[in-house]
């Protein structure tokens, strides 16, 4: 079962920042191109996971029933 994953504005306005950065400034439309792939690509797999992520239990969530994707394990 596939799963809808839902970007914030936020996120949008980033990628987009970024997709315009490398297409514009650095002139790089294949490496734009990809990058834009690679976030389709990611969405399209948290959209497969999302059933196997835990339920966020922190009680400063907004909505606790929404899963989430834990940042700690992120830091490298």
């Amino acid at each position: 079962m596939d799963y809808k994953v839902i970007l914030s504005d936020l996120a949008k306005r980033q990628l987009d920042d970024i997709l315009f950065y490398i297409y514009a400034t650095l002139g790089n439309e294949a490496a734009a191109a990809r990058v834009l792939e690679d976030a389709e690509n990611t969405v399209q797999k948290l959209a497969q996971v999302g059933g196997s992520l835990k339920i966020c239990e922190e009680p400063s969530c907004p909505c606790t029933s929404i899963p989430r994707i834990r940042q700690s394990w992120m830091k490298l």
